[in-house]
């Protein structure tokens, strides 16, 4: 399933995969497990998550040859190649499945530390509900903890709060930390049940004044593609408790009538399409203790003239596929590689991140999954502090997602 899609399109062709397993063992899991680890929020949204997974069996280390596993239905990292996954080592390397076998917040879910006995998890959907839930939740705290103090979710039971938790994972720490801190100042005195929506309002503004996103079509690193692929997994999550008969007002984004106009924008700057172009977008509704999002005098007479221009002009729900990227073998050569870091050789001299020696020997790159290598002009002699930078950061967490 390609992720060039618009979070309603991505939400329709995932709702019958995500309906089979709302009702299969891993959706009763869900639904008992949810108010414990995310009170307030609806089990449907932790099974939309779940869209993102090809299967209950799935390890991408097999399937798509990712360099770490993550399994099951919510992707949880286990270890590197060759495994066996789980790692038996809780501290190794991209296994948050070993660190959280044991933690008190999942042996309170299953009555037992989670198994760690490899493959056992294709068949304990149980397992797979208690590890994915607290695993979301650490990703949230991590989050947290690298964002201003001003912007910090207080409460568990807001969009804001997991969608830290959805855009961390895909993005990582540092990728996510980019998103939820661009508009730090702005979000302040927003209250937070509205925060979220109005993000992406922001952002959906920005871009249509002239923002264009860097960090490549289709790739982490991009605000907008960051941004999407949390819409995605909350538009799938909403889809399904409609027809559950869930709470689906919880993912409300308060846009109306202007929800499909912000998707589109989104979404092409996502993908570094031809951009859609609106009137002004009108700001969401808000659902907090005030009335900080206001609507846009005259919105009606804004949305015929949007229906008028669709007419005309329809938005696509996909985008067309991208031409190749150059290679690394197109600009620098590899000289020595281990695990997810490269050194390479370069072309011309630059100078060290740190020290601003020019050097000519050596850049240290790191493996971003769908991103392939980011490269940083390194020295020898600061090699080792990069390394650890990356790591302290969470700039090597990435995930390839369906």
């Amino acid at each position: 399933m390609p992720n060039n899609l618009a979070p309603s399109a991505y939400g329709q062709a995932k709702l019958g995969t995500l309906l089979n397993r709302w009702n299969s063992a891993l959706g009763t899991a869900v639904r008992r497990m949810t108010p414990i680890v995310w009170p307030g929020v609806p089990a449907e949204a932790f099974i939309g998550f779940t869209a993102i997974a090809g299967g209950l069996t799935e390890n991408t280390a097999e399937s798509v040859n990712n360099p770490f596993a993550e399994i099951g239905a919510y992707q949880t990292e286990a270890g590197l190649q060759p495994g066996p996954y789980p790692n038996p080592d809780p501290n190794a390397p991209y296994n948050n499945w070993g660190k959280l076998a044991n933690d008190p917040r999942v042996v309170q879910l299953l009555g037992r530390a989670a198994s760690m006995v490899p493959d056992a998890w294709k068949q304990l959907p149980d397992d797979q509900a208690a590890v994915g839930l607290v695993n979301l939740r650490r990703y949230t705290d991590q989050l947290a903890a690298q964002i201003p103090a001003s912007i910090r979710p207080t409460r568990y039971d807001t969009q804001w709060a997991v969608a830290m938790a959805f855009t961390a994972f895909s993005a990582g720490i540092g990728g996510a930390r980019g998103l939820f801190t661009r508009y730090a100042t702005q979000l302040t005195t927003v209250p937070e049940v509205d925060r979220w929506s109005r993000l992406l309002w922001l952002l959906a503004r920005d871009i249509q004044n002239g923002f264009h996103p860097s960090g490549g079509a289709g790739r982490h690193g991009n605000v907008a593609y960051d941004a999407l692929r949390t819409m995605q997994k909350f538009e799938a999550g909403r889809q399904l408790a409609v027809r559950t008969g869930g709470d689906a007002k919880w993912f409300d984004l308060g846009m109306g009538q202007w929800k499909d106009a912000q998707e589109s924008v989104i979404l092409a700057a996502a993908f570094s399409s031809t951009l859609p172009r609106f009137s002004e977008i009108a700001e969401p509704i808000a659902r907090g203790g005030n009335l900080f999002f206001t609507a846009v005098a005259g919105s009606t007479l804004l949305y015929v003239a949007y229906r008028l221009w669709t007419r005309r002009n329809p938005i696509p729900t996909t985008i067309p596929a991208r031409r190749a990227m150059p290679t690394i073998g197109d600009t620098e050569k590899t000289i020595r590689s281990a695990g997810r870091y490269r050194i390479m050789q370069l072309g011309a001299k630059a100078p060290c991140y740190k020290c601003r020696t020019e050097t000519k020997t050596s850049s240290l790159s790191e493996e971003r999954g769908e991103q392939g290598y980011v490269f940083t002009p390194v020295c020898p002699k600061h090699i080792g502090s990069l390394r650890a930078m990356y790591d302290d950061a969470g700039y090597v967490e990435h995930h390839r997602e369906s």
